[in-house]
């Protein structure tokens, strides 16, 4: 199975506009998420990566396998700082995100149960939300969405003590609580979804 997590590198200028909460040209924002262990944990947010994936700090990119409590990282409403980390061996069905689709700039594996976040003028044109959540899963068969079939990870768990899109590898992730998705009014069922990203994006400047 060939891996898909070659290393990136980020220039001190993005990494200072992340932190100001500013997105640089040409990052879309996206998000994934994964399920919360129970539905109790009501006041828990979380971020479900493979133990390999690139976190960014504002020291730069780090592995997720090497985050604590009480480390930040870059997210969009600035700093956050990690509450809890968790490990645990996962066995799931898992997808590659080409390049040029979401924007990133290299493939990025995802689980199919995680959630991305896109934010752009085609959510709001086709569904009056500046927001959308999409499921993994739900786009596969899309041009540049890879089923690389169920595969055995260490999964490395990121606890945040709020909601917010963390920036991961070339995409933004976000720590969602489970609880919350379903009812979630920004969650796009599977056709919604495939819409939304078979639908071009309108010319720089009409939204």
């Amino acid at each position: 199975m060939p891996n898909h997590r070659s290393r990136i590198s980020l220039s001190s200028s993005t990494l200072s506009a992340l932190f100001q909460n500013v997105v640089p040209a040409g990052l879309l924002q996206s998000v994934a998420v994964g399920p919360l262990p129970s539905r109790a944990q009501s006041t828990c947010w979380e971020l479900n990566l493979p133990s390999n994936t690139s976190v960014v700090t504002k020291q730069g990119m780090v592995c997720a396998s090497t985050l604590s409590p009480g480390d930040r990282i870059v997210a969009c409403g600035g700093s956050r700082e990690i509450s809890d980390v968790g490990f645990q061996t996962m066995v799931a069905p898992m997808f590659c995100i080409e390049p040029g689709v979401l924007n990133p700039s290299q493939p990025v594996t995802l689980r199919a149960d995680q959630f991305i976040r896109i934010t752009d003028a085609r959510a709001l044109s086709l569904f009056g939300i500046r927001t959308a959540l999409l499921r993994v899963g739900d786009l596969n068969g899309l041009v540049g969405i890879a089923a690389l079939g169920v595969m055995r990870h260490v999964s490395v768990t990121l606890r945040l003590a709020v909601a917010d899109a963390v920036f991961v590898e070339t995409l933004w992730l976000e720590a969602v609580n489970e609880a919350n998705i379903d009812t979630d009014p920004r969650h796009l069922c599977r056709d919604e979804s495939r819409l939304l990203l078979s639908t071009p994006l309108p010319p720089r400047g009409a939204f």
